[in-house]
């Protein structure tokens, strides 16, 4: 979901609840009763009877930023836009054995944190310990 304010994409969940305007602003539990977001009726032009959540992570930060003052500390971002590597087709072309995993960069940002560091091309496997999977989760 393309946010207005700062052109930030963030990430939203679609959920299977019924969320229309009016019923927006409650918390979506899981099955353990823990809160996994905000529930929110989606943005202009979305069907109804959609639901979505703010993912309680991204919801945490907002409220940290605000009980500082309000100074906004804005949100990580690598800078780039990747390819998923699920189709047997690329991941030859790419060389990536059956049990590497990653995903294709196609586009780095200028002034971005990686620019330099990663070009349309690479194939990005890890960032600090932790493995990056075929789909970029």
């Amino acid at each position: 979901y393309g946010g207005r304010g700062r052109g930030e994409k963030l990430l939203v969940v679609q959920i299977d609840a019924a969320v229309n305007s009016g019923t927006s602003g409650g918390p979506a539990v899981d099955a353990s009763g823990d809160v996994a977001g905000v529930a929110f009726c989606g943005y202009a032009g979305s069907a109804d009877n959609i639901g979505y959540i703010v993912p309680a992570q991204v919801a945490q930060n907002f409220l940290e930023d605000a009980a500082g003052g309000g100074a906004d500390a804005g949100l990580c971002a690598l800078g780039i836009s990747g390819q998923a590597t699920t189709n047997d087709a690329l991941r030859s072309l790419l060389k990536m054995g059956p049990d590497d995993t990653g995903v294709l960069v196609s586009r780095v940002a200028p002034r971005s944190a990686v620019d330099g560091a990663l070009e349309p091309g690479d194939v990005l496997c890890r960032i600090g310990d932790g493995a990056v999977a075929n789909d970029g989760t």
